[in-house]
């Protein structure tokens, strides 16, 4: 079997050869998705460049405020200064989601045209081309997911309000059993992973249509959703420990210096170590923003072999 056809995506596959294939996809493809991208991935590294930078910033402000409180003085200064920054850390996150669906787009907008054509075509314009549609689209996805979010988080708590008033158990208990339901609440919650990529690689779909259509589905076929979102989790989170060690370094560092202040030490951190902090965490935000969509490949082909999967097994039971 040849590399074109090899790589089609409505074939029925093992959890490991879904996961090579996607991978393989992506390499085999990255200039051309970089292309379509790079755009984005720099919007998203400065982003999440300013908001490592925040949080070197806020976790000393908590520290101080930590120690000022254990002095029983709280200044009202302080708490406006912790508040101001706790708001622009939140403006930023709510950014940084944005700029996820910029850069994850144009690779859907890909993927469909994979789908179709087994090919991906670089774009036509040195500085890509964005699909708005498919911009929109995600958008739609992701705040239909949010959603579904804030229902189980309700329930979860009225769940958990309801048991603290009727049998009354210690807080640990009441921990561990709403560390339980969310752990229970994200298992329910994989086959979600089938229904976005059904509903983003089909034109023209409303997504509780899809939803209705699709999470039975997306049940029958919860094993391979579990093991190929655990293989890809741990591979991911290996590599983003590598890429983001600058980060941790720095924040350690720059946390051990805070607190060495609040004992009298000087600072002890050149002046530069401000503006070189930034760079190297937009530069690990670049390479970042690189792997989180390699993550999405594996997915991919993970919807191609249950998509096949389900026909096969329609064209079964009309033939008996």
């Amino acid at each position: 079997m040849d590399n074109k056809n090899e790589q089609v995506v409505f074939h029925v596959r093992s959890s490991q050869r879904i996961i090579s294939t996607g991978y393989r996809l992506y390499m085999g493809n990255f200039r051309k998705l970089m292309r379509r991208t790079w755009i984005f991935g720099i919007i998203y590294a400065i982003v999440i460049g300013f908001l490592m930078k925040g949080y070197l910033q806020i976790v000393p402000q908590y520290l101080q405020m930590a120690n000022i409180y254990l002095q029983g003085n709280v200044p009202t200064e302080a708490i406006a200064t912790l508040g101001t920054s706790t708001v622009i850390i939140q403006v930023m996150i709510i950014l940084f989601y944005f700029t996820i669906i910029l850069l994850y787009s144009p690779v859907f907008s890909a993927m469909n045209e994979h789908q179709e054509t087994s090919v991906i075509n670089p774009p036509e314009k040195w500085y890509g081309k964005p699909d708005w549609h498919m911009t929109l689209r995600m958008l739609k996805l992701g705040l239909w997911f949010f959603a579904l979010y804030v229902v189980i988080a309700i329930i979860i708590a009225l769940f958990v309000i309801g048991l603290s008033i009727m049998a009354k158990p210690n807080i640990f208990l009441l921990t561990c059993i709403t560390l339980l339901l969310g752990v229970l609440a994200l298992l329910f919650m994989l086959p979600l992973v089938y229904t976005g990529y059904k509903y983003m690689l089909t034109p023209k779909t409303h997504f509780l249509k899809v939803l209705s259509c699709t999470y039975s589905t997306g049940i029958r076929h919860w094993g391979s959703i579990f093991l190929v979102c655990l293989i890809v989790g741990i591979v991911t989170t290996l590599l983003s420990v590598v890429i983001m060690l600058p980060y941790y370094i720095l924040t350690f560092a720059i946390t051990m210096a805070q607190i060495g202040m609040l004992g009298g030490d000087p600072m002890g951190m050149p002046d530069y170590m401000n503006w070189m902090s930034v760079i190297v965490f937009i530069i690990s935000g670049f390479i970042l923003a690189y792997l989180s969509l390699s993550t999405l490949f594996p997915f991919y082909y993970l919807y191609g072999s249950i998509e096949q999967e389900e026909r096969e097994r329609k064209n079964l039971k009309i033939e008996n």
